[in-house]
């Protein structure tokens, strides 16, 4: 599955997203370090995808440029499937509070 995430700053300074989501370049190759989906049904927490060397399947945030205000920026992360059943999910997301029920489809 993947997850796909907008952020915009509407704040009044410039954002660097690594550091706003806490990406490091030793972690996932410079991706979604921290962010995770949870299935609190079946009590199961999805970390991204990771191709044959190690480097996640997301979009690269080290070298990113920072988001100006007003900006908004697009992010995708690709995870191992879900069962059938799971309807929803929750994204945890470093620095943000957990978004509970996004719809799987």
């Amino acid at each position: 599955m993947t997850l796909t995430m907008t952020i915009k700053n509407n704040g009044t300074d410039n954002i660097a997203l690594s550091s706003l989501l806490q990406v490091y370049e030793y972690n996932y190759k410079g991706g979604f370090f921290g962010v995770y989906l949870v299935d609190s049904v079946n009590k199961k927490k999805y970390l991204p995808a990771m191709d044959s060397q190690q480097i996640c399947l997301c979009t690269k945030l080290i070298g990113f440029p920072s988001l100006k205000p007003h900006e908004t920026a697009t992010l995708t992360a690709t995870y191992g499937a879900a069962p059938a059943d799971v309807k929803t999910l929750a994204v945890s997301v470093p620095t943000f509070p957990l978004i509970s029920a996004v719809p799987v489809s």
